[in-house]
């Protein structure tokens, strides 16, 4: 498998390739393991971090090595249909292990219009509500991506109830 010690950039088709490769003969791109593996994520991981000492979170935009950064998806995977799923240049961002990563895929915040909203209510009380109201009104630069991205985004809010229709 892929490590982030390999400096090698994939391209979508080298990506495309790769995972048809890996789920030759099988129905959906996971397979039965002790757990179910993601079978892409290696690949996914290394096109946004190929080789990088560090790497911006695309919601709060500080910069992070990526062991502090996850692969984390614009819509939710486990509704993706393998197509989306194969999108590697819009259905991944890197977000960071402090916190948003979670909130955002919780539901706590959602990108609306390449902006950072409030999503899912949060118990004032909380410090993960301190935390989510420094992020609000700020741009996640992972919506510059383009219509599939943007569509993505508006996906991610529509599973968490935050809003109806189609983009």
């Amino acid at each position: 498998g892929l490590t982030e010690t390999n400096q090698q950039v994939v391209t979508q088709p080298q990506y495309t390739r790769a995972v048809k490769e890996l789920i030759a003969g099988l129905d959906e791109t996971d397979k039965d393991s002790q757990a179910l593996v993601r079978m892409e994520q290696g690949y996914l991981r290394q096109h946004l971090f190929h080789g990088r000492d560090a790497a911006a979170c695309a919601l709060c935009g500080n910069s992070y090595s990526p062991t502090f950064l996850v692969t984390a998806h614009v819509k939710k995977r486990s509704i993706g249909s393998e197509p989306e799923r194969l999108d590697m240049e819009n259905i991944v961002m890197p977000l960071c292990k402090f916190g948003c990563d979670e909130l955002y895929e919780h539901g706590y915040v959602i990108v609306r219009a390449g902006r950072i909203e409030e999503g899912i209510e949060i118990d004032p009380s909380d410090r993960a509500y301190i935390y989510r109201k420094r992020l609000i009104g700020k741009t996640c630069c992972h919506w510059a991506m383009g219509e599939n991205a943007r569509s993505y985004f508006h996906d991610h809010a529509k599973y968490h109830g935050l809003v109806e229709g189609t983009t």
